[in-house]
């Protein structure tokens, strides 16, 4: 499943310089060019300003100054810096000393950023900065190591960096519409979940916090009853009719289980617009589905206002006044997780591992079918 594929795997990609050294001279890796405001590019003592397109020597350091952007190509990718530092130490490893990476890579590439090392063969990724995060936009196999820590990002994935080196809060990719790299490689979702969004905003208005029962019994013909909805009792009720669209237009074999992957996910933080992205589900038939889905539930109507009633007038005195014993509340549905289930995404906050913990064994359950 998707959202188990953050496993402890130990690999530190192989680098090596591809492009001939003369005698005497560093090796030629790359260009670089200034894509926005000032770059420098410093070679030994020297300080220079980047007017056009200049070759790159190992041992270089680039620096995009105050706002500015500046594009480093290497013969295994291109490195958009921002904001920051870039040290070249040769061959096909870098080194951002400060500031953000969009690392876009064709063949092996190791980028270091404080005491944390990202390997990967082919896709995309961003770091910001040396303490903030490294996230994986369409990219496979990219491999981070930090001390003892060894992990596999997935794609649309992310994790932190730690101010004292670690890699922590293992959690989907956090997109913005404020966030230029989002909005130039992730526009598709961005779009998505504004078009989810506003029929969410109307089914919530509706409904509030409870479930109809007409979306209870059509979660029940996908195989999905109160065991399994229990983990996300305080999430909007927009969401579950949500995760019902996604899996009738996933074209998985098994709703159920995509329903609950696409619910879970979206609990830890994907919106609906990447696992779209991700699950390959067209904008278009989502919202259509969705609309489909709000249409077929009836919305509850007022009760009618009752004609005044003439009573008769109450004799003089003082009438006994009843007393009513409250109703002692409903104790609150829980899941237990099966036993010997654990967590498998280790780097999670805590908050997040235990609605993992806990759907893991009713996914189990699924797939292990009746006994």
């Amino acid at each position: 499943m998707r959202w188990g594929a953050l496993l402890a795997v130990a690999a530190v990609l192989a680098t090596s310089c591809t492009m001939q050294e003369e005698p005497g001279r560093p090796a030629e890796l790359g260009t670089v060019s200034a894509l926005e405001g000032r770059t420098v590019l410093r070679r030994g003592t020297s300080n220079t300003v980047i007017q056009t397109q200049t070759a790159v020597l190992a041992g270089d350091i680039v620096t995009a100054e105050g706002d500015g952007n500046a594009r480093v190509t290497l013969s295994a990718g291109d490195l958009e810096l921002s904001k920051g530092s870039l040290e070249l130490p040769g061959g096909s490893a870098v080194t951002l000393r400060t500031g953000s990476l969009l690392v876009t890579a064709g063949a092996s590439l190791q980028v270091t950023t404080g005491s944390a090392t990202a390997g990967l063969d082919s896709g995309m990724i961003r770091i910001d900065g040396p303490t903030g995060r490294i996230g994986a936009y369409e990219a496979r196999n990219v491999k981070l190591r930090a001390g003892d820590q060894n992990i596999e990002l997935p794609a649309y994935w992310q994790v932190e960096l730690t101010p004292d080196g670690r890699l922590e809060n293992a959690r989907p990719l956090r997109i913005s519409a404020a966030d230029a790299l989002d909005r130039r490689f992730l526009q598709t979702a961005l779009d998505t979940d504004a078009s989810l969004a506003n029929l969410a905003t109307g089914f919530d208005a509706q409904f509030g916090t409870s479930t109809p029962p007409a979306l209870v019994e059509r979660l029940k013909a996908i195989g999905i009853g109160p065991a399994e909805l229990a983990p996300f009792a305080s999430i909007p009720r927009s969401n579950l009719v949500l995760a019902l669209a996604f899996a009738e237009e996933a074209g998985e074999s098994d709703k159920a289980e995509t329903y609950l992957e696409a619910l879970t996910l979206n609990t830890l933080g994907a919106s609906w617009g990447l696992l779209a992205v991700e699950f390959g589900v067209p904008t278009d038939a989502l919202v259509s589905r969705l609309r489909t889905e709000i249409n077929g539930i009836p919305i509850p109507q007022p009760s009618p206002i009752a004609p005044p009633v003439t009573r008769p007038s109450r004799p003089s005195g003082s009438l006994p006044v009843p007393v009513t014993t409250p109703r002692a509340a409903a104790p609150s549905p829980s899941v237990s997780p099966s036993p010997g289930s654990t967590s498998i995404l280790p780097l999670l906050p805590p908050d997040l591992r235990r609605i993992v913990d806990e759907l893991y064994g009713i996914v189990q359950d699924l797939l292990d079918g009746p006994a």
